[in-house]
């Protein structure tokens, strides 16, 4: 029996000519061994330069350590051993996918994966989640290192809440507005000149006038700003 009697839907009257059968497009749609590895090793690299870019442009200004949170072991499909070579220090994120035994061998799995592309060297835990009676449920941590600390925030907050938590770690920070007495809706960004000169980007992200508390010189109409107008803009000449 000829092929075409046999599938009767390649047969070349039901189809263009010189198009491919439907048979022939199954075979061309899966991709080959060697296609998928080239393909997993061009963007592994390219990942890795990106990664690469950002940490060399940190280092002109800083000589803190330079890294970042790898998906252990069954995020990306990276060379994590390649990566490992551009980190200051390994860092990971932990995510058990299961309870009790299950759990704790996955944590152990990516200790002896971190450990290995440490290089025996130490390295650090970013982020970690559990599964168990916690499950689902908001948390906030914070951990105090030195005369810093870091606050861990695993929930969605509404605005209300973000802003008193905001309020909160600016307030331990000592961080104050620039400039003060702004309302609610207001963004404001401060750009400082070597000699002392300062202006102020303020946007009104509400639909009502945002009162300023000093009358100030707008540089953008020339004349004096008392309020920033509906889903308008400003630039102020600071004090």
């Amino acid at each position: 029996m000829s092929r075409s009697a046999d599938r009767p839907h390649d047969r070349p009257a039901d189809r263009r000519p010189g198009s491919p059968s439907p048979t022939e497009r199954r075979w061309r749609s899966w991709p080959t061994a060697p296609a998928s590895s080239t393909a997993a090793r061009f963007w592994g690299d390219e990942i890795i330069a990106a990664y690469c870019e950002q940490r060399d442009a940190i280092r002109e200004h800083s000589d803190r350590p330079v890294t970042t949170n790898l998906m252990l072991p069954y995020g990306l499909r990276l060379d994590g051993w390649a990566v490992a070579r551009g980190l200051d220090v390994v860092g990971c994120d932990q995510y058990p996918d299961a309870n009790g035994l299950d759990g704790a061998a996955h944590v152990a799995h990516y200790a002896d994966r971190s450990r290995s592309l440490a290089g025996g060297r130490p390295w650090l835990l970013m982020e970690h989640g559990t599964h168990g009676m916690l499950t689902g449920s908001p948390a906030l941590t914070r951990h105090r290192f030195g005369s810093g600390q870091g606050w861990y925030l695993s929930t969605r907050l509404d605005d209300s809440d973000y802003g008193a938590l905001v309020g909160r770690l600016l307030k331990d920070g000592g961080v104050e507005p620039e400039p003060p007495g702004l309302p609610a809706g207001a963004e404001a960004g401060t750009r400082h000149a070597a000699d002392g000169r300062r202006w102020h980007v303020l946007i009104n992200h509400t639909a009502d006038a945002a009162p300023l508390p000093d009358p100030a010189h707008a540089l953008l109409t020339g004349t004096t700003a008392h309020e920033l107008p509906p889903g308008g803009c400003a630039v102020l000449r600071g004090h």
